[in-house]
């Protein structure tokens, strides 16, 4: 089987495509088939097993949301506004080694983590990063993990 190459298109529908460019007959997954709230996302990443995607709440979705990719259809979500998390999430980037998704907030406070195998609301780790001086909280759009420390890329200027 040929590498696939991951898409998030529109506002509800994750796609995939085969690397091979000779077979162009992308896969199409409608999100709101498994949740009518499952739309509006800005960003997604990966760990080989599941595509993590970040969801936009600031049109109203609030939820975190992964598929799985071996199927392509299995969809697992939870709503992320009841432990007050609300936000537009930038990106997403994940530490293989220690089993943790991160989001790093476009609007908001708050960053955080969440475990790859215990996906749902009581396995999230979330700090404020605006505990450190105003110029944290100018939102961010990308990062990674290295050396045992998460990298947050900022996109803007300090409040």
């Amino acid at each position: 089987m040929a590498g696939r190459i991951l898409s998030l298109l529109a506002a509800l529908v994750a796609v995939r495509a085969d690397l091979d460019i000779t077979n162009l007959a992308p896969e199409a997954l409608d999100l709101t088939s498994t949740d009518a709230g499952l739309v509006g996302w800005l960003n997604s990443c990966s760990d080989g097993t599941h595509l993590y995607l970040c969801p936009r709440g600031s049109i109203g979705n609030p939820n975190l949301a992964r598929v799985l990719l071996s199927d392509f259809s299995t969809v697992e979500h939870f709503d992320l506004s009841t432990a007050s998390l609300n936000s537009d999430w930038g990106a997403c980037f994940v530490d293989a080694a220690a089993g943790h998704v991160y989001y790093v907030p476009q609007t908001g406070n708050y960053a955080m983590r969440v475990s790859t195998s215990s996906f749902q609301l009581s396995g999230i780790d979330s700090f404020d990063m605006s505990v450190y001086g105003s110029g944290y909280k100018t939102g961010y759009l990308d990062g990674f993990v290295a050396g045992g420390y998460a990298y947050c890329a900022p996109y803007g200027t300090a409040n």
